[in-house]
């Protein structure tokens, strides 16, 4: 048995962390059944979103398959990102009241699922052309909401993808707040986003000793996590626990 020394010992440990997106969005091309991976992708997969029936447009075409990305700039505009937006693209439910809301409009129950219910992730059409609405003022036509069901190939995005191969990907990885981009980027680097599960109002990440630098590249924890006081977000029915 070989001493140990320091030798192999590792100098730095580079994390770097990019906007909200998907396995199947980015990585989902990385393996197909013939690569001899148990890697759990897109490829050779029938996978499909339902068209809710008050789509007023393409909802007679019923779902909205899984296809490759045209546009690098897809979807645009965003999907909804907070956790009752979540919510819907997992479960796909949308209560009455929050159809064509965004942010603080939405309100409770937040979309939330019955106890015990397991993700269906069948709703993202759903979400949105629901989201769309809100911010544009109106319907999206099919080719605008189909946007949400695609992905990009290797050949699209081979930095990743070649990242992914040389080095390892988790393709069963789930974050540990199913809403915005702080609370999982604090989570990932204190082990905590001091019960916020919402990114807004961005002065909450700036005060007391739990302060996050925020720049044009991102957050990232400055020092010391503490306790917090939650905001009122944080007692709400997260549904997807």
């Amino acid at each position: 048995m070989p001493v140990p020394d320091r030798s192999h010992a590792l100098d730095h440990i580079v994390v770097v962390l990019f906007e909200n997106r998907s396995l199947d969005n980015v990585l989902g091309h990385l393996y197909g059944p013939g690569d001899g991976k148990n890697f759990d992708g897109v490829i050779g997969k029938d996978l499909t979103n339902p068209i809710p029936a008050w789509a007023e447009h393409g909802a007679d075409r019923k779902v909205v398959p899984y296809t490759v990305a045209t546009d690098m700039d897809s979807p645009n505009p965003d999907s909804g990102e907070e956790y009752f937006h979540t919510n819907t693209q997992l479960f796909n439910i949308l209560n009455d009241h929050n159809r064509f809301t965004i942010g603080e409009a939405a309100a409770a129950p937040w979309n939330a699922p019955p106890p015990g219910a397991v993700p269906t992730m069948d709703g993202f059409v759903t979400d949105y052309i629901s989201t769309f609405t809100g911010e544009t003022g109106r319907q999206p036509t099919y080719a605008e909401y189909a946007h949400i069901m695609t992905g990009c190939t290797p050949e699209q995005l081979p930095v990743l993808n070649g990242i992914a191969r040389d080095f390892g990907v988790f393709d069963h990885w789930f974050c540990e707040v199913p809403s915005q981009t702080f609370m999982n980027r604090s989570f990932w680097t204190a082990a905590t986003s001091s019960g916020f599960v919402v990114n807004s109002p961005m002065t909450k990440w700036l005060t007391g000793r739990h302060r996050l630098a925020v720049g044009r590249t991102g957050v990232g924890v400055q020092r010391g996590v503490p306790p917090h006081l939650p905001d009122r977000h944080a007692a709400q029915e997260m549904g997807t626990g």
